[in-house]
Formats: C-alpha cells, sequence, structure tokens
C-alpha cells in the first residue's frame, strides 16, 4: 500500500471485512471506471468492478480487452486498481490468484477481495451518487447551445459545489472544457434551475456510448443552495443507510 499511498495526505486504511466491502460496493453500484496498473511492467488498462460477492469474499472484474493484462493476471503479476467514488479514491494492491468467469455472457475475471483499500477523500464539498432508482433527469440549455439545441440527460452525483451528469452519445464535438453553460434544469424531487456552470470535466466511454460531464456550480442564490445542500444531506443519509445493511450481512474474520 505504500507506493499508493505516498504523497497523499489524510488518507485512511480501511482493513475490516466491514469496511473494504462496502466500499467496493459503492463502486459496482455507480459503476466507476477502473485502471489496473502492473508496475513492474509500466502498463495500465481500463475495467470496472461488476460484482462483489460478501459470502464468497471475491470480487469480480469486467473483461480487459488486452492479450497482457489477461497474461499478468494469469501468472500472479503484482497489481494495484484505482478508482473514485463521488470525489473519494479507492484503492488496493494485490496478487490474488484470478480466475475466469463469465456474467451476462460476457468473460471476467474473478478475485479474492484484498485485505485492506486506500480511502482518500478528494474535494472537501461530500459528493453524493444517485442509485438507478433515483434516476433525474436533467436538461442543459443556454446560448452556447441554442444552435443545437438543449441537451437532456441525468444526474449521476452532486455536492454543494458541482455535479456529474451523462448524456447519451459522444458529445466532445459539442461540448467544451472550461466553458461557461448558463442554465441547468433538474426533474423531481430535486427540481431546482442551475445557473451559471462551468464545465471542468469531460469524457466519453465508447462503451457505454455515453459522455459524463463534471459541472461546477457558480452564483447559485440562498434558496437554490439551501435545496441542494437539503438534498446532497439526505442522500449521504440514505447512502449510510445502505453501507450499514450490507455490513450487518457481512461475517467478520
Amino acid at each position: 500500500m505504500s507506493e499508493i499511498a505516498n504523497g497523499l495526505q489524510y488518507h485512511q486504511i480501511l482493513s475490516t471485512p466491514l469496511e473494504v466491502a462496502s466500499r467496493l460496493l459503492s463502486l459496482v453500484e455507480t459503476r466507476a471506471p477502473l485502471t489496473l496498473t502492473f508496475p513492474k511492467y509500466g502498463k495500465s488498462f481500463k475495467t470496472y468492478l461488476v460484482q462483489v460477492d460478501c459470502d464468497r469474499h471475491t470480487l469480480t472484474l469486467d473483461e480487459i480487452i488486452s492479450r497482457d493484462a489477461a497474461v499478468f493476471l494469469n501468472e500472479r503479476e503484482p497489481y494495484r486498481i484505482e478508482g473514485s467514488h463521488g470525489g473519494v479514491l479507492i484503492a488496493w494492491e494485490c496478487s490474488n490468484p484470478v480466475h475466469i468467469c463469465t456474467i451476462g455472457g460476457l468473460r471476467c475475471f474473478q478475485m479474492g477481495m484484498p485485505d485492506e483499500v486506500i480511502y482518500y477523500q478528494r474535494r472537501n464539498a461530500f459528493r453524493a451518487t444517485l442509485k438507478l432508482s433515483q434516476r433525474i433527469d436533467i436538461i442543459l440549455d443556454g446560448d452556447k447551445l441554442r444552435r443545437s439545441g438543449a441537451l437532456r440527460g441525468r444526474l449521476l452525483e452532486i455536492s454543494a459545489t458541482g455535479c456529474k451528469v451523462s448524456f447519451d452519445g459522444n458529445l466532445e464535438d459539442r461540448l467544451r472544457m472550461g466553458c461557461i453553460y448558463e442554465r441547468m434544469s433538474t426533474g423531481a424531487p430535486l427540481s431546482v434551475n442551475l445557473n451559471t456552470l462551468e464545465l471542468r470535466h469531460l469524457r466519453y466511454e465508447t462503451r457505454l456510448d455515453r459522455t459524463f460531464v463534471g459541472m461546477r456550480f457558480h452564483n447559485l442564490s440562498g434558496l437554490t443552495q439551501r435545496k441542494v445542500e437539503s438534498f446532497v444531506n439526505q442522500l449521504q443519509r440514505d447512502a449510510r443507510r445502505r453501507d450499514k445493511d450490507c455490513i450487518d450481512g457481512i461475517p467478520t474474520r
């Protein structure tokens, strides 16, 4: 863990099965992209965590389209995995044996859970993640989109200072990093109109055919700020309750 933790101030190392499982489950729920790195070879690959089995103490990674990655895993080369959830870096190192399995007709890699994970809060503001059942539609509009029309997407994460949204298709030609957009409205239960949003992150995922966008809020009115903060606090309480429900069913060592 020392290589990952190097340079991360105020990070936590979670080592109980309860803590480790709950953090891994958050990566599954949000389908957060992961970076799988083999330090010995200096090679990295993108993947996703698709399943965490608390009873068998295993996790399953999505298929990695690379012969090298499969060879390295089969030969038990040491590796590290890093991903982000709600502005938090979650990372671990491992060399557990890997088994090939099939989920939904796709080949996957199954391995044992790590004994510990690094948990590092990157943002000052807590960023809450919405479950699929909590889907909130959004409309991004304004003068910069007038010619091509408003964009309809969905809200994925939100904090008091910004949010993450996604849109169908590749919008890298229509959106621009650093650009200020004038309006974004959200559906129920949040139901707010946000003015002055700065586009901070832009990424198109080919496999999902979706564009993921990070926005920072500017000049929120007092009423809107209170509604956003209240909504984030409620999501945070819901997340803690879900973590507790999961942890209650995980046996300790």
